[in-house]
């Protein structure tokens, strides 16, 4: 199954076709190859996807609900509390390949299902934007973060270090989005 048809069947062409040009900085790659554009549109099917999704999940009327994204980054929040947030950027030098970074779920929020099913549009995400390898790190001693990169049967782990400054285990993993995209 070729790229176009896997994402199309992922988010059932919920993702928008429409950007803001920005060409003073280039963080996302269009898959028609002009690398012009940094904010992504999302369609209302998409946004009440994830209202939906999170308003399940949390007994948070869907009403509350409150998506920012732009340029890299993606939160969804109430008005006074965030639940979850992320951020996708290019590896600088390499256009095949994303850094998921900055995954942050409000405690309150977390052991629901909000964390995967996040990872999951971002991975949709990536994918839309022609990379084929995705870079999460997470600390050794973050539980949560650990049980998401686990449930994808797909990350592998790559290496990990100690950070001599707080001596903590970082792990770094990769998801190959091109096997997402060539599974039949």
């Amino acid at each position: 199954m070729n790229l176009k048809k896997y994402f199309k069947n992922l988010t059932n062409g919920l993702l928008g076709k429409e950007t803001i040009v920005k060409k003073e900085v280039v963080l996302y790659r269009n898959p028609e190859g002009n690398s012009d554009f940094n904010h992504l549109c999302l369609k209302e099917e998409l946004k009440q996807k994830i209202f939906n999704f999170i308003s399940s999940k949390t007994n948070i009327n869907k009403k509350h609900l409150i998506l920012t994204y732009g340029g890299i980054q993606f939160k969804v929040r109430t008005e006074n509390v965030d639940i979850v947030e992320f951020c996708i950027s290019q590896l600088p030098g390499c256009c095949g390949v994303c850094v998921f970074h900055w995954f942050r779920i409000n405690p309150s929020f977390r052991g629901l299902g909000i964390g995967t099913f996040m990872l999951e549009i971002a991975c949709g995400f990536a994918i839309k934007f022609s990379y084929y390898r995705m870079i999460l790190t997470d600390v050794d001693d973050n539980d949560p973060m650990k049980k998401i990169i686990e449930s994808r049967k797909d990350s592998v782990l790559f290496t990990n270090f100690t950070k001599k400054k707080t001596g903590k285990s970082v792990n770094i993993h990769a998801i190959n989005l091109n096997i997402l995209v060539t599974k039949k």
